[in-house]
């Protein structure tokens, strides 16, 4: 080849690698006014996957301290690229931003594609699929403060400056627990520990928001709420908890291990 030719041939080169350097790189910013840290953390990690992105590094992020997910995946040619999120809540809003290191054409759409697979992700749910196999295993609990969860219960809770705090342990191990009346305390941002009230309780207060709906509240809360009582090897046991309306950063629970009859604390970030 001519030398002109190499000489033009490597300019239209740098050229190429100049224009891929200065390439935007684009943002995709997600708000929530009603998510918990513990669902920001589990949507943002599904979202990542859903991009088709395996996750490297997973910091959740908690009402003290922001989080990050850091995750890699390769095109057909073994380019890699580096997806980061990075994650914060308060008791305001539950927020997500990630940045990619796709080239150029994908990053045109990667804001639209990480808020898509976002809302998606908070669509369905992250079930046992989703989990490593240390998760899949052993004594698992999940508190999902509900900040709209009237709709979910059936009951006007919100009228009434009350929350429904829905509760899923998953007991994967062979042995029993025993779950009481005051086994789970909710801690505020400001450190003040608060007792969830019973199902007559906030009936209660909701009738005296809304007066005559006393008994039908009453009915839905108590077979609604978090059931006590003995929670055998392998088993689900899934209810809902009714505080007071207010912004939570981590909630308490205590399980009787019934064959050491000792109880085990568990300390569960919001």
């Amino acid at each position: 080849m001519p030398r002109h030719r190499i000489v033009l041939a490597l300019a239209v080169l740098a050229s190429g690698c100049s224009a891929m350097r200065i390439c935007p790189q684009r943002t995709a910013t997600v708000r929530q006014t009603a998510m918990s840290c513990g669902e920001l953390n589990q949507v943002a990690a599904a979202a990542v996957r859903r991009m088709g992105y395996t996750i490297e590094t997973f910091g959740p992020a908690s009402a003290e301290s922001p989080g990050r997910i850091t995750g890699k995946r390769h095109d057909y040619y073994e380019n890699r690229f580096d997806i980061t999120v990075d994650l914060a809540c308060s008791t305001a809003e539950a927020v997500a931003t990630a940045v990619s290191t796709v080239g150029c054409a994908g990053q045109i759409n990667f804001p639209n594609e990480f808020q898509a697979n976002f809302q998606a992700s908070t669509v369905k749910k992250v079930g046992p699929s989703m989990l490593t196999e240390e998760e899949r295993t052993g004594l698992r609990i999940v508190l999902e403060p509900m900040r709209d969860g009237d709709s979910a219960l059936g009951v006007p809770l919100a009228s009434a400056n009350l929350m429904p705090v829905k509760v899923t342990i998953h007991n994967r191990t062979g042995r029993e627990y025993r779950l009481d009346d005051d086994s789970v305390s909710m801690t505020t941002q400001d450190g003040k520990r608060v007792a969830p009230l019973t199902a007559a309780e906030a009936a209660k207060r909701v009738a005296e928001a809304k007066p005559g709906q006393a008994a039908a509240a009453g009915a839905e809360l108590a077979a609604k709420a978090l059931g006590t009582g003995v929670l055998e090897a392998n088993e689900t046991r899934e209810g809902y908890l009714y505080v007071p309306r207010q912004a939570y950063k981590r909630a308490t629970v205590r399980l009787v291990d019934l064959e050491a009859d000792e109880p085990e604390g568990f300390a569960i970030e919001l």
